[in-house]
Order: structure tokens, then C-alpha cells, then sequence
């Protein structure tokens, strides 16, 4: 149970409407004391350390950790009751949940039966869904934040860990976020925490739960980070039920990594219906960065526990609107008519053989964890894995016959090798490409005071050959009427590693800047001067922390880190990025070309209302399998992934009726 210590005489004695009862405990952001209201309520109330009250930019990503907690809600995370991010010393109070703790629990029992691992995984799991839903990264996640109810359900809660100070003082320091045994391999290695981050957390969990102890040991904290990196989990006395569940948690690749919901599914039914309570509507995230790196191997250590709303390092998601910071709100800009409905139920036979395989795209990674589940879903005696390992990777997986089915970022091209070798695995030479993900991509800015802007094509192409200089530049000024846009240099940001980023990018400025982008359009940059960065993550956080600067990343990417996005002027009118707007583009462009083999025809679209910027997922696979069997279940899966609405709710944008309709007709010739 959760200790209660006395005030002290420093202490206040009233934070708000909460009369201080005692302390719960103390971590690097502020201390946790126990408040009750005048009507006799509890709460876990977090007061700021005064020296952290006046800096502006812990004020502000406090105000993000309010705005985050106020947007979980579910039955596995604790409530935020009330918060006052303007007060002298800010503070924010929770559900207060006296425990135990998961660590309690295996402390005082010793290691848990199967079932019960996996019944209260499930809820931590289920918490995680919660939290990443609302664009939230937790970072600290261990049995010892993790609280049992009156009825004996897990609920997620944090208290010990500098979240909106993170900023200024650990990273400052060089520290590490997060207790030494739960902490994740690419976070010993300096890179930022993400949904990943807190699944490797919960392998460990699970780990811990089935045997008492954490599988990479204990000792010193330099120690233990080291084996984390470096070295495989022990696993001994783990379940088999759950021993390849939890291994691919630890896997040290984040991307390898099952999603929040993956975890849930699969503990679900490991555990039996009863084990957690009814769904809710969920948003499973793409990659959510924290939006700075870590340097260091020094640990922060949060010291005490208590229930604080899952209150964290935080960036928000937009669930139904377009990112701040375009021409949306331009009442001249007319709303582009929706091109697509909800897909009709297909049912797939689910008759196949009992495994699928893929791999390929990193792209479309939260997108195949939902089809994954879906599938398992709908043929409860299938399934289907999916392995994110690239484009290259998987090319030479589906041409070698590895896998029954390819995800690629762009598709086989015509009289290619690689096309020669998909044709010899597949009876009788027949290769589908089929357009399935449309993952928009965004021209993202950080300017001050500039919340709107819109460019065309010839200027972005500008701006990225050197030509283009300052952000008060009559070509920009020409179409930002009324914009106050500031005398300093634009600062260029692009993409220095080979990727389809940079190829649907130079893709756009070749077909629509009117000859003002003369590189060839492949996934190498070829445009003069600028900084180049290594990631879409480095992208997004230099960009933020360099005022005035300009770069390209996906709309996902864009939305999480809170950069504005430019809206693309096409046949003089500037069009935002949404979904109906890339449908509609997408749309236009499947009336003249098939976007299996040439996806990139949206920069050649000119009407208005339609946003010509977007990378497509292409599924290859076999038009006739030697296997009958092979074909069905391949057949299914596709069915599955065509009708996903799950894609659309993670910013997939979903294909037009017309174009779903001629995948879905192909997808049926599908033979064995």
C-alpha cells in the first residue's frame, strides 16, 4: 500500500480547493502530497518546485501536460481531477490510488500465475492504448506505476519524473529518462522515446510479473543500461504462452516492436474475455517523438508513487481536424468535396492457411498492426505477422520467396530485375501492385508569429534551391496577402539519408514547379544548400528549436510535434492538407494513371481543393499462387487491409470509392 508520510514544516497546507493531508512522495518536477477536498474526496495533488514556476518554457509544457491528462480517459489510467497552470506555483491533482502496486503485489506473493500475467498486462497494455491515443508518451512506465483499484484492476499513474522540466533540466544534464531496468535500448543509445519505448517497458512487465525479477538483471545502473543495449533478455521461468509475446516487446528494434493495441489483443485472449473491460474507440499512434535527444547514460530516478493522470512528456494528436497553421481557416478556401465512404463489409472466407507473412515498408507500420488485428479478428483461426524491416528488406523477401506478400514506398519498376525475380516466385509470372496506404506528406514551418501561409510549387522549389532566401520575399508575400511575414533567412532543412521521403518530395516540385526543380527525383536530395538531417525525427526536432526554418516530413510527424504545415496553392487556390483534400487529389489522379505502378501522379494533379503531396503504400503480391491455399489467405488478408477503417483514425487517408473498388476486383483474381 501507498506510504503516507508527515507534512513537514515547510510544507504548505492547502494547494486549491485540496487540504494537505501528507506526502506522497517527491520526484525532480515538484512533490506529491495527499489533498482532500471539503467534502472529505481524495486526490494525489502535484505542486511545482518554485524554481521551476518562473520559466516560461516549463510553463508551457506544463500546460501541455494538463492538456494531456484532461484527454485521457479509460479504465486503466487515473483521472485528473482539477489543475491551475497559472498560479504562482503550479499544480494539478489526481484520482488518488492508495495501491498496491504491481510491485507490491509480486513483492508480497511472489511471482503470478499466467492467467493473472496476463489478465493485468492486458489493462497495462489497454492504459497504453489510452495514453498513446492522446499523443502521450509516459517514458517511466514500471510495475511501481502501475496501481490496483478496489477491484483489483491495474491503472496507470506517474509522478516521479521531470516531464515538463525535461526540457531544460535533464537534458541539460545529459540524463536519462526512466528507471534503469524498464528503460529502452534506443534510449540508452540517445534517441527519443516514443509508443515503442513504453511496449519495451511493458515486456519487461510481463517479465517481471511471471518471475519476479526484471530480465536484464540487476546491479550497477551503467550495468544494467549496458545489457539492456547489448544484450539478449533472460527469459527462464517466463510462461511459454507468453514467452514470444514478451521477446518481441524487448526486441531491440523499435520498429519490430508490436503496437499498444497488438499487446492488448494478443494478452486478451490470452487471458480469456473477462480480463478487461469493454473496448473503447481507440487511435493508435504513429512514431510520437519527444522532441529532444538524450546524451547520456546517467539515470534520473523518480523516487515515490502515486497516481497523477499519466501525466508526461507530451504532444498532442488532432483526432478530426487538419493541423494548425494552414489555409483551413480561410473562409475564400472552399472545402474539397469527400471522395470516399465507408467501405462496404467484405467478409473474407478465412479458409486459407493458417499463417500469412509480410514485411517491407516501415510507413505503414501502425497501419499493419490494426490489419494484423483485424484479420485476427475476423478469422479467429488465422493469422497474419507483419515485419517492418524496409523496403529493400522486403523486396528480397517476397522475390525469395520468404514471405507471401510485400508492403513496398514505391512499386517494382517496369523491366527491372527485381520485377523478373517477383515474376519467377509467382505461378505463372502474374505480380499485382495494388495502392493500399496513402500516407500524406506535409511542407512543415516553425516561424513566429506566422500561424498561416501557403506556397506553390515553383516557390517551394525556390526556397530548396538556395533561391528563395528570406521569408518576406515577394514570392512568398504574393500569396500571403495580409500576412505579416518576417525580414530573416529561411532556414532549409532536408532529409540527407536515402528515403521515398525525399523521392515523393522532389517528386512534387519536378511535376508541379514548372521547371524550377531540375534534380532528378530520387531518394537522395539533390537540391543546393541547406542542412541536411538524418531522420524524420531529427527533422522535426531541429526544426522546433530553430525558429524561422522550413523542412518536408509526414503529416503525422508535422501534427505530433505541433509544426505548422504549408498549404499547397494548386490552380491558384490553397488547399490544406486533410484527408478528403488528399482523397480528392488521389482520386483525380487514379482517373489517368494506375497508382500501383506510378504513385507519384499527384504532384501532376491541378484542381482546385486537391493536395498534391502524398507517399502510397503499394501491397505486391502474387496474381496466381502455387499454393491454393497460400492465395486465400492472401485473398483474406488484402480484403482485411482494403476495408480497414482503423488506417483513416492514425492519419492514413482512405482510398477513394472509385480506386477501392478497382483494388478490391483485383484482389479477387487472386488465384492458387
Amino acid at each position: 500500500m501507498l506510504r503516507v508520510d508527515p507534512l513537514r514544516d515547510d510544507d504548505p497546507r492547502s494547494v486549491g480547493p485540496y487540504e494537505l493531508r501528507g506526502r506522497l512522495g517527491a520526484g525532480a518536477m515538484g512533490r506529491v502530497y495527499l489533498g482532500h477536498t471539503s467534502d472529505g474526496r481524495a486526490a494525489a495533488v502535484k505542486l511545482v518546485r518554485s524554481e521551476y514556476a518562473d520559466d516560461p518554457e516549463f510553463r508551457r509544457r506544463f500546460r501541455q501536460e494538463v492538456a494531456a491528462a484532461s484527454s485521457v480517459r479509460g479504465a486503466h489510467t487515473a483521472r485528473l481531477l482539477g489543475a491551475d497552470t497559472e498560479s504562482d506555483r503550479p499544480w494539478l491533482a489526481s484520482e488518488y490510488l492508495p495501491g498496491p502496486s504491481l510491485r507490491d503485489l509480486v513483492e508480497d506473493a511472489g511471482p503470478l500465475p499466467p492467467s493473472r500475467v496476463a489478465e493485468l498486462s492486458a489493462g497495462v497494455a489497454r492504459a497504453l492504448e489510452e495514453i498513446h491515443r492522446a499523443g502521450v508518451v509516459h517514458r517511466d512506465l514500471k510495475p511501481a506505476n502501475v496501481m490496483l483499484d478496489e477491484h483489483g484492476a491495474p491503472k496507470l499513474i506517474d509522478f516521479g519524473i521531470a516531464r515538463a522540466a525535461d526540457v531544460t533540466s535533464v537534458t541539460a544534464t545529459g540524463m536519462l529518462v526512466g528507471t534503469p531496468s524498464y528503460v529502452a535500448p534506443e534510449l540508452v543509445h540517445g534517441s527519443d522515446a516514443t509508443p515503442a519505448s513504453d511496449v519495451f517497458a511493458l515486456g519487461v512487465i510481463m517479465a517481471f510479473l511471471s518471475t519476479g525479477r526484471t530480465p536484464f538483471g540487476d546491479g550497477p545502473s551503467t550495468t544494467i543500461l549496458y545489457r539492456i543495449a547489448h544484450n539478449e533478455p533472460d527469459l527462464d521461468g517466463v510462461d511459454p504462452s507468453l514467452r514470444d509475446l514478451v521477446a518481441r516487446c524487448l526486441d531491440k528494434r523499435p520498429l519490430a516492436r508490436p503496437s499498444g493495441y497488438a499487446v492488448t489483443a494478443e494478452l486478451t485472449s490470452l487471458a480469456g474475455a473477462d480480463a478487461t473491460v469493454p473496448h473503447t474507440p481507440r487511435l493508435p499512434l504513429p512514431t510520437v517523438h519527444s522532441g529532444h535527444r538524450r546524451t547520456g547514460l546517467a539515470v534520473g530516478l523518480g523516487a515515490a508513487a502515486l497516481a497523477v493522470a499519466a501525466v508526461v512528456a507530451v504532444i498532442l494528436w488532432p483526432k478530426a481536424t487538419p493541423a494548425t497553421g494552414t489555409a483551413s481557416d480561410d473562409p475564400s478556401t472552399p472545402p474539397p468535396p469527400t471522395t470516399t465512404s465507408t467501405p462496404r463489409p467484405i467478409q473474407p472466407a478465412c479458409t486459407g492457411k493458417p499463417s500469412v507473412t509480410g514485411s517491407g515498408s516501415t510507413m505503414v507500420n501502425n497501419a499493419m498492426d490494426a490489419v494484423v488485428n483485424a484479420y485476427a479478428a475476423a478469422c479467429s483461426s488465422r493469422t497474419a505477422r507483419y515485419t517492418g524491416n524496409g523496403h529493400g528488406a522486403g523486396e528480397v523477401d517476397f522475390t525469395q520467396g520468404k514471405t507471401d506478400f510485400a508492403i513496398l514506398d514505391r512499386p517494382l519498376p517496369a523491366g527491372s530485375g527485381v520485377l523478373q525475380a517477383a515474376q519467377g516466385r509467382c505461378k505463372e509470372g502474374a505480380v499485382h501492385q495494388l495502392p493500399l496506404f496513402v500516407h500524406p506528406l506535409v511542407i512543415a514551418t516553425r516561424l513566429p508569429g506566422v500561424d498561416s501561409l501557403a506556397l506553390d510549387a515553383p516557390t517551394v522549389a525556390k526556397i530548396f534551391m538556395g533561391r528563395v532566401t528570406t521569408w518576406n520575399d515577394p514570392a512568398i508575400r504574393e500569396r500571403n496577402a495580409g500576412v505579416a511575414l518576417p525580414d530573416r533567412p529561411i532556414g532549409v532543412f532536408y532529409r540527407s539519408d536515402q528515403t521515398v521521403t525525399n523521392t515523393a518530395f522532389q517528386r512534387y516540385l519536378a511535376d508541379a514547379g514548372q521547371g524550377n526543380w531540375p534534380g532528378a527525383p530520387g531518394v537522395r536530395f539533390t537540391g543546393v544548400g541547406g542542412t541536411g538531417v538524418g531522420s524524420e525525427s531529427d527533422m522535426s526536432t531541429t526544426m522546433n528549436s530553430t525558429p524561422g526554418s522550413i523542412g518536408y516530413m509526414s503529416w503525422q510527424s508535422a501534427t505530433v510535434t505541433r509544426l505548422n504545415t504549408v498549404a499547397l496553392d494548386v490552380a491558384g487556390t490553397p488547399a490544406a492538407v486533410s484527408q478528403e483534400s488528399v482523397a480528392r487529389a488521389v482520386a483525380r489522379a487514379a482517373e489517368s494513371t494506375d497508382l500501383g505502378t506510378d504513385p507519384y501522379a499527384l504532384g501532376r494533379v491541378a484542381e482546385p481543393g486537391a493536395y498534391p503531396l502524398a507517399m502510397i503504400g503499394i501491397a505486391v503480391v502474387c496474381g496466381s499462387y502455387a499454393d491454393p491455399a497460400t492465395a486465400t489467405a492472401v485473398r483474406d488478408l488484402l480484403t482485411v487491409m482494403l476495408r480497414a477503417p482503423e488506417a483513416s483514425e492514425i492519419g492514413y487517408v482512405p482510398l477513394p470509392d472509385k480506386l477501392r473498388a478497382g483494388v478490391a476486383e483485383k484482389i479477387a483474381t487472386i488465384t492458387g
